[in-house]
């Protein structure tokens, strides 16, 4: 498997799951402001697409597509099962502590 691909859908997705206003509310505790929304979703797409062409390089282009598709699969899963049942950010905590 090429570990460039995986490496590159695995923070794709993650730029993307930031780019949405709840999952950066999630993380940050508060939405981003400015052009960062915008520009995390365009270096995830970026990303996806760079992480197809390593797939491509490294497998040639049927099964390099087909193995592209299997490692979105994995790395997606892993965002999500991150976001959902990963620990909530340190400064999260503190923030959300009763005096």
């Amino acid at each position: 498997m090429s570990l460039s691909a995986c490496l590159l859908s695995f923070v794709a997705f993650i730029c993307l799951a930031l780019s949405v206003p709840r999952h950066c509310r999630h993380i940050f505790g508060r939405d981003l402001e400015g052009p960062v929304m915008p520009t995390l979703r365009i270096a995830g797409w970026v990303l996806l697409g760079a992480s197809l062409a390593a797939s491509i390089a490294e497998w040639g282009a049927f099964v390099g597509i087909v193995g592209w598709i299997g490692i979105l699969t994995v790395s997606a899963i892993a965002v999500t099962l991150s976001l959902t049942y990963g620990p909530k950010p340190p400064w999260l905590l503190l923030s959300q502590a009763k005096p």
